[in-house]
């Protein structure tokens, strides 16, 4: 079975299946109403609760725009990084700059679009000159396009 985050969740949990369960988390108390959904309330960059490389796939939707500090964005992609095995993925949905709703929400402090995620690819020159000396742990297979709706749809697996 695979073993899923949905983190930063707020009220879009998911529920667990015959082949994944999901934990979701969230800084805020936002308990399920359906109590067979797993929720853990905690602030990730505190830091995951979870072994290194113990997660199979890791959903990070419209939150990670929210960091404000680059000491923290770095941390908490590390920590993503860490937790999840060697053939794991995350899936990353993000506003995209060019769209109005990118400043809607006046949490979102980070602003991206395609070019700001090549740059984790640890074959893209990007990363091997400048984001791997800031501390970036390496991903591959970095895939992002723009949905219809102005939102970046980000896929990357981790480089172990």
């Amino acid at each position: 079975m695979k073993k899923c985050l949905n983190i930063c969740c707020g009220r879009l949990q998911k529920k667990s299946t015959a082949d994944e369960e999901w934990i979701n988390i969230d800084k805020a108390d936002v308990k399920p109403s359906d109590l067979s959904i797993q929720f853990l309330q905690l602030d990730i960059q505190q830091g995951l609760p979870y072994e290194t490389s113990a997660i199979d796939h890791i959903d990070a939707i419209a939150c990670l725009g929210q960091i404000i500090g680059n000491d923290e964005f770095l941390f908490v992609m590390n920590e993503l990084w860490r937790v999840l095995k060697s053939s794991g993925t995350i899936y990353i949905v993000l506003p995209h700059m060019d769209f109005p709703h990118a400043y809607l929400d006046p949490f979102n402090q980070r602003h991206f679009n395609e070019l700001s995620w090549q740059c984790f690819d640890e074959r893209h020159s990007q990363y091997i000159n400048h984001n791997s000396y800031y501390g970036f742990k390496p991903w591959r297979g970095v895939d992002v396009k723009t949905n219809p709706n102005g939102f970046l749809e980000i896929n990357m697996t981790v480089s172990k």
